[in-house]
């Protein structure tokens, strides 16, 4: 059965900085639906994010062990090879003298940020209804290991999206101001 009471109760106490990142990052996702022409730039937008994201999870969730610092880098890499497999699938066109790339669309995109965000939510909140479980070396371990994995298929899909600027296909590509 659904708890209403307690799911109002979790979203009054919630940060008000907590609803304008999840506006943006819709906002990203469904842009991220249609076919679209982007600077080189923007590419670092969600790499940035996420990974300042895990590494606050990393350093104040959990105490810092060899092994706790190999599950996280170990996520990150699975991730990053994910994401990098993922972009290196998809047909992008280059335009280096503009710093342009032409993307394909995909609602995947909006799945991993809609993923990533809930998922971190999730985590918080069992975090701060309930101090003890971050204690717990399950929780731990699951936390590292899924913040690891989604911060890294981002990264992969940066470092892609790089080797793609860098080996084409080429084109001349003009970017719509929208």
């Amino acid at each position: 059965m659904i708890d209403f009471e307690l799911i109002g109760q979790i979203l009054i106490h919630t940060p008000w900085w907590v609803y304008l990142l999840f506006a943006f990052l819709m906002l990203r996702g469904i842009k991220a639906s249609k076919t679209r022409i982007t600077k080189l730039d923007r590419l670092f937008l969600l790499p940035v994010i996420f990974l300042f994201f895990s590494i606050h999870t990393l350093l104040s969730s959990v105490a810092l062990t060899p092994f706790v610092i190999f599950l996280w880098v170990g996520g990150v890499m699975i991730g990053a090879l994910i994401g990098w497999v993922y972009l290196y699938k998809q047909k992008i066109s280059v335009d280096q003298k503009n710093r342009l790339l032409k993307l394909p669309g995909t609602w995947s995109i909006l799945i991993i940020i809609l993923g990533i965000f809930s998922t971190k939510y999730y985590f918080q909140y069992k975090l701060i209804s309930n101090p003890a479980v971050a204690t717990e070396p399950i929780f731990q371990y699951s936390l590292l290991m899924i913040s690891g994995i989604f911060v890294g298929f981002t990264v992969g899909r940066l470092l892609c999206g790089l080797y793609k600027f860098k080996t084409g296909p080429f084109e001349i590509l003009i970017k719509n101001n929208q």
